[in-house]
């Protein structure tokens, strides 16, 4: 299967008919801000952003042997922790065939292709895997980007040939975007896996995939690349690798430079709110408890200052004798067994 030499863009989207793609169609973010539009791109967050130094500038169609770190989110089951082995040359990622992703932390391995580029390889928990708690994902995203210190060349959106395309996977570039900045479209690539079971060409497959997934592919201008992560021929091995690092100096070539995007402190942030709501939660529940304590103990001093007024009453109405005291002591035995409802 030869797939090496093929613009995708230009193979597949004028086989797709009836996906146009209209601004409506397009993936709907839970937030305005969160809006993906391949014709209006995201413009770089600060002023100085497009200010780079001229020794700093890749050069178009140029290969740059500064380290590339490429990062790999993808659904449990899909081949994620497989194609990082692919990508370093051994397995070095935890990688099974189970409903449960084995990956439960971010990982990091660095390997020197055959050309002497050197890659870095992060390996992330599954992000779609709902029985994370949200904190935990934070924490381990933060991680990710403390391991990419230098900035992330290439986001790897790992799907599977095997299994259909979900909905929680069109929703990674939601997700995503809240998580990392909108600008991530512009660094994202698809690999798919399953390569060894495709019983058709690559451009072939790509062009029978549903709407929602060819919507996917648009955003990311058609940056995909096909792995086999069982075959051992090395001539293949080094292909699928090729391909993938060809986009990565694309993105390079489109971008200027990494993914440099303060994700730090809006982890940080995500991660101060979510303990600040669990502290407010936590004060509520504690003042709550305090206040029902404090009731307790009125109600406790209530009954006290009752049986004691009840016996200085009684022993009063004792040395009384008139008709007024014997009558005041019937009103004390009739009115304060009451409020004698709590013992103390």
């Amino acid at each position: 299967m030869d797939s090496a030499n093929f613009p995708i863009e230009d193979r597949i989207e004028d086989r797709i008919e009836g996906v146009n793609f209209p601004i409506e169609d397009r993936i709907e973010p839970e937030t305005e801000a969160a809006n993906f539009l391949v014709e209006d791109r995201i413009e770089p967050e600060t002023e100085d952003a497009n200010n780079f130094p001229e020794e700093d500038w890749i050069e178009p169609g140029a290969t740059s042997r500064e380290a590339k770190t490429l990062v790999l989110f993808g659904r449990v089951g899909n081949g994620k922790s497989a194609v990082g082995n692919s990508i370093v040359g051994k397995k070095v990622f935890l990688s099974t065939i189970r409903a449960s992703g084995v990956t439960t932390t971010c990982k990091q391995e660095t390997t020197t292709l055959g050309d002497g580029q050197v890659v870095n390889v992060i390996d992330t928990p599954g992000i779609f895997d709902s029985s994370r708690e949200h904190e935990d994902l934070a924490l381990e995203l933060l991680k990710c980007i403390n391991l990419a210190q230098n900035g992330i060349d290439g986001f790897l959106l790992v799907c599977s040939i095997r299994s259909r395309f979900s909905t929680e996977e069109e929703s990674v570039l939601q997700c995503l975007s809240k998580i990392f900045g909108q600008n991530i479209i512009n660094y994202m690539i698809v690999v798919f896996t399953g390569g060894d079971e495709l019983e058709m060409t690559f451009e072939d497959y790509l062009s029978e995939c549903p709407p929602s997934l060819q919507r996917v592919l648009h955003l990311c201008r058609y940056r995909v690349v096909l792995f086999d992560n069982k075959t051992e021929e090395e001539t293949q091995c080094k292909c699928q690798i090729q391909q993938l690092i060809a986009h990565i100096n694309t993105v390079a070539d489109e971008n200027g430079s990494s993914y440099r995007v303060d994700v730090f402190e809006m982890i940080k942030r995500t991660i101060d709110e979510h303990e600040a709501k669990r502290y407010m939660t936590r004060e509520a529940e504690w003042k709550q408890a305090i206040e029902k304590l404090e009731q307790n103990k009125a109600m406790k001093f209530n009954v006290f200052y009752l049986k004691l007024m009840q016996t200085t009453l009684q022993a009063q109405s004792q040395k009384a004798e008139d008709r007024r005291g014997k009558r005041v002591l019937d009103i004390i035995y009739r009115v304060i067994p009451r409020y004698l409802i709590f013992d103390v």
